[in-house]
């Protein structure tokens, strides 16, 4: 095997490799350059490539896509397009990041309005569902297409999805979207020699693609494919080029296919033993030319560029949770790990397909994006379910200082009763409705509907226990209203509950006689007024704090910023409830504070992060100290916050101490 020729610069930068018409001079000089290096006599179709018309898909009339309005299990052909084409095709990076530089301010976040296509379906069986998001992002054109089909052959149920990204135009894949599934099933080996059957639909599909536009020597349009095809239990990955398929098995990310580049080594003596030369220019080429070693089309470069597929056969068993098929424009600005991390925070493919385009758009690909993202309905629960709770039962029996000492809690003996006991709290989440009387104030804030829970209300300066839970909630409400039910339901429960409250506790301000325990799980916080002063009771869980960022690190997790530090680049708090994904870093241990009440002590403030992001904590007691009792604070303190344009919903209770001659001070809230 020669060795591959040492990176030169390029004489000329030419337009026509950035899909632009370069006309004679530098257009000329390039393709010679490259025939003179290759020892081709003609390289027909490059310089057009660039001036051919580019076909965008279009969603089906109504906006929607033609696949997601389909019956159950999608019996007919469906395919959308949508496109690619960044390292894929022939315009350097380097141009294309000027390109996009000058247009990056025009250039918006996926929606439908711009081009931005979503949908999905289930089988029959509800076995199997899928989601898939598109997006032309910031290239002028979509050459991405992907297909999807359900079908049935001889009773055996086959499950085809694809994801094709075109280059120097979107001919081949749009021919790939329409044509290379209905030639594998029918192919009378599918079932009996599946791997066959793919390797031969896939060369065969390529033979005909160039036949087709045979015609017109001025067009040289190549794509990529990656498929997987389900047939029974069995996972079947196909490969050609540089898109990609990722599992997440057993939590983990687990490649299922390999990016065809021309500096792998089988791949670079594969290409110099048919003649072919891989040089570097802005990235390794075939020719200099494609940014690939295998594709579809690209008529010019077929003697070294193939469209044999590289195959790879699993098993599927009940540790293959989701399946990611994606063109280059996502796994350009995003590693497996990554995708798959992202992909174990969402709810649903749905919520994980529209998520991974939106990450890549965000990290500024200068590709089109599209994925394709599968789960498989098994004995799974829900990625945020909460769990049961060993110690159910009904939640503990709240009073009312008027009432008085009406009945005792199940966790406390008649003795223990007796003592003076409070818990105090609110909960959020991002959906669902908010509940709250006098000083316990809650606003839905720009989030629409507020989903912060909070217990019946209780009041009292006498004998009894009272709750009141103070929790944020993310991706949904179900943490939050889980805890409201019964976190102090299991708190007074604790037999170490009036013995060791620090032990006991996990996350609430909690009154016993005249110590205070400000427990803190997340980015919600305690404020008191004491002395005068603000005095915080709590600290922020944030990942970038060091001992938080050295704890998820040692755990195996990583740090990033994406707009604000975040945990594997997702969550925005480095400890919370819930997040069973996650849970090997992000845990619900929480931090306590144990204080004396004394006549210092005027009011004490909890809140959610709807408040503390627009309000410093001196912010917030020169408000105190300004308003006329709890009643009155709480709700000055949710206006002002919402009046500073929170973008959070906003909760928060406002306890005011009374301090006399009695041995318990007097609360009001």
């Amino acid at each position: 095997m020669s060795p591959p020729r040492p990176p030169s610069p390029p004489t000329h930068r030419c337009a026509a490799r950035e899909g632009r018409s370069g006309g004679g001079g530098l257009a000329g000089a390039l393709l010679r350059r490259m025939a003179r290096a290759a020892g081709l006599r003609a390289l027909v179709g490059i310089e057009a490539a660039g001036r051919g018309r580019r076909v965008a898909a279009s969603p089906s009339p109504g906006g929607t896509p033609a696949a997601s309005r389909g019956l159950p299990g999608w019996p007919g052909f469906c395919g959308v397009g949508c496109g690619s084409s960044s390292s894929s095709s022939f315009a350097p990076p380097r141009m294309q990041a000027r390109r996009a530089a000058g247009s990056a301010a025009r250039t918006r976040s996926p929606s439908q309005s711009n081009g931005w296509i979503t949908g999905g379906s289930a089988s029959e069986d509800g076995r199997l569902s899928w989601d898939y998001s598109s997006f032309k992002g910031r290239r002028p054109s979509m050459e991405d297409r992907f297909s999807i089909k359900m079908t049935t052959i001889n009773e055996q149920t086959v499950s085809l999805f694809g994801v094709f990204d075109g280059h120097g135009g979107s001919l081949a894949a749009e021919y790939l979207k329409e044509h290379l599934f209905e030639n594998l099933v029918n192919h009378p080996e599918l079932l009996r020699d599946t791997k066959l059957a793919i390797s031969q639909t896939f060369l065969k599909t390529d033979a005909d693609f160039l036949e087709s536009v045979s015609s017109n020597p001025f067009r040289d349009d190549g794509s990529t494919a990656v498929t997987a095809i389900l047939v029974g239990n069995h996972l079947y990955v196909g490969n050609v080029g540089d898109s990609r398929v990722v599992a997440l098995k057993a939590g983990k990310a687990v490649p299922l296919s390999e990016d065809h580049k021309p500096n792998r080594k089988d791949e670079q003596k594969r290409i110099e033993d048919a003649g072919g030369i891989v040089v570097f220019d802005d990235t390794w080429r075939v020719n200099g030319l494609l940014a690939m070693s295998r594709a579809f089309g690209n008529r010019a470069l077929k003697h070294y560029v193939k469209a044999e597929p590289d195959i790879q056969e699993k098993v599927v068993d009940e540790s293959l949770e989701y399946l990611i098929l994606a063109t280059d424009g996502l796994w350009d600005v995003m590693r497996n790990e990554d995708a798959v991390s992202l992909l174990k925070a969402q709810d649903g493919p749905k919520a994980a397909a529209m998520k991974l385009t939106e990450v890549a758009h965000s990290r500024l690909t200068l590709d089109n994006i599209t994925c394709i993202v599968l789960h498989r309905a098994g004995p799974h629960p829900s990625l945020h379910a909460p769990g049961p709770l060993r110690n159910g039962g009904s939640a503990p029996r709240f009073f009312s200082s008027r009432g008085g000492a009406g009945a005792a809690s199940k966790g406390l003996g008649d003795d223990e009763v007796e003592l003076y006991s409070l818990l105090l709290g609110v909960s959020i989440g991002d959906e669902g409705e908010a509940s709250s009387r006098g000083p316990a104030a809650s606003r839905g804030g720009r989030r629409g509907r507020n989903s912060k829970r909070q217990p019946p209300r209780s009041r009292f300066d006498g004998d009894g226990v009272g709750c009141r839970l103070h929790t944020l909630g993310h991706g949904g409400p179900r943490a939050a209203e889980y805890l409201k039910k019964h976190l102090f339901k299991n708190l007074v429960k604790h037999p170490k509950f009036l013995k060791d409250t620090k032990l006991a506790i996990t996350v609430a301000a909690i009154l016993i006689g005249n110590r205070l325990y400000v427990a803190n799980v997340g980015d919600s916080r305690a404020v008191a007024l004491k002395a005068g002063k603000a005095v915080p009771l709590s600290e922020d869980h944030k990942p970038n704090k060091k001992d938080e960022r050295k704890r998820i690190e040692d755990a195996g997790g990583i740090v990033v910023s994406d707009d604000i530090w975040r945990v594997d680049g997702i969550l925005a708090v480095s400890r919370a409830f819930g997040n069973r994904l996650m849970k090997r870093y992000v845990k619900a241990e929480p931090n306590i504070q144990e204080k004396v009440v004394d006549e210092g002590l005027e009011y004490l403030v909890l809140a959610t992060d709807g408040l503390w992001d627009v309000m410093r904590n001196e912010d917030a007691v020169s408000l105190l100290k300004a308003q006329d009792g709890p009643k009155a604070a709480a709700m000055k303190l949710t206006e002002v916050a919402r009046s500073r344009l929170t973008l959070d919903n906003v909760t928060c209770i406002v306890l005011q101490f009374h301090h006399g001659k009695s041995t318990n001070s007097k609360v009001e809230y």
